[in-house]
């Protein structure tokens, strides 16, 4: 790695594994539940230093789903109920030039309809809001922004950071587990270190290039109680990666078993009835968002529902 500092070598040899450790697992699923965390949230592209005291609490105690181009942090806070979301673009060390966007598809759920929403973050720091297809006036407090700098989880590098945050019962629906996707710009520093695309902080902001590329994609359901249950959907996920037949197994199956862990159901029959129920709002947003055709998600909720039916989850 001629030229390439020792930090520089490791971190692109820890990308290079990483993307490898991705490649083998694409069809595992990995469903995590988090917080609600102890520090603050604070909207402002960047991890934030809650306390003052040494070191950054925000989204320190959170744990995150890895992507090979970024680390995404779901949490909420309880007063007032609040969706917040993280991205840490771990491989972009250029800032996004103002008239670029880091794009936020997500469903709700409105008077029993799925409505889709998709929030661009400007490099600027504006947002636009669509609302199925619609430009907004209205935010709806919904908040978005960028931000450029050291990364304190990879100390010495600078990424760029775009945090959001939505509110709860205003917007986002709470219990129900809905789909969420995310893309970024294409970045014109394709080497990272040469002129204006180094990760020392010396980094030119991007020239605008056509398209973007998906960064990463989940199935988020955030709780009354303040903790959030979120699964990773890989991309190009198959209908035996949500539901195995044989096995019940699978990245959907998993997460509706951390929806409805066994103590808090209080007999059979209430489990299968929420099972089908959490299931078929799952299906529902990925068919929304053109994941999955009806046809698949037909398929893959009958496999949810009759395999859980049958005590099968596909776990020893």
């Amino acid at each position: 790695m001629k030229g390439c500092s020792p930090a520089k070598a490791l971190r692109l040899l820890a990308s290079v594994s990483f993307a490898l450790v991705l490649a083998a697992a694409a069809a595992r699923a990995e469903t995590i539940r988090v917080g609600p965390s102890a520090f603050c949230h604070v909207t402002d592209g960047g991890f934030t230093d809650c306390t003052g005291a040494p070191g950054v609490e925000e989204w320190s105690d959170i744990d995150y789903l890895p992507w090979a181009d970024a680390n995404v942090y779901t949490d909420q806070s309880t007063s007032p109920p609040t969706l917040h979301l993280m991205y840490d673009l771990i491989n972009r060390h250029t800032p996004l030039g103002s008239a670029e966007s880091f794009d936020i598809n997500f469903d709700v759920v409105e008077d029993g309809q799925l409505v889709h929403y998709l929030v661009r973050v400007f490099g600027n720091n504006t947002a636009q809001i669509f609302e199925d297809g619609v430009l907004q006036t209205d935010p709806e407090g919904i908040q978005g922004a960028v931000g450029f700098g050291i990364n304190p989880i990879h100390p010495g590098f600078f990424d760029v950071f775009v945090e959001l945050k939505v509110p709860m019962n205003v917007v986002y629906s709470p219990d129900i587990p809905l789909f969420w996707s995310t893309a970024a710009p294409k970045d014109r520093c394709t080497q990272p270190g040469s002129p204006g695309c180094g990760g020392d902080g010396t980094a030119t902001a991007a020239a605008v290039l056509p398209g973007q590329v998906p960064v990463s994609q989940s199935i988020v359901s955030a709780g009354s109680d303040g903790s959030t249950v979120v699964t990773r959907v890989p991309f190009g996920a198959t209908t035996a990666d949500f539901c195995n037949p044989a096995t019940g197994a699978g990245l959907l199956g998993d997460l509706i078993d951390a929806l409805l862990p066994a103590a808090s159901v209080r007999n059979h029959g209430d489990f299968a009835s929420q099972v089908t129920a959490k299931s078929k709002q799952a299906v529902a947003t990925l068919v929304n968002s053109g994941v999955i055709t009806r046809a698949q998600g037909d398929q893959i909720h009958g496999c949810v529902v009759s395999s859980r039916a049958r005590g099968n989850t596909g776990k020893k």
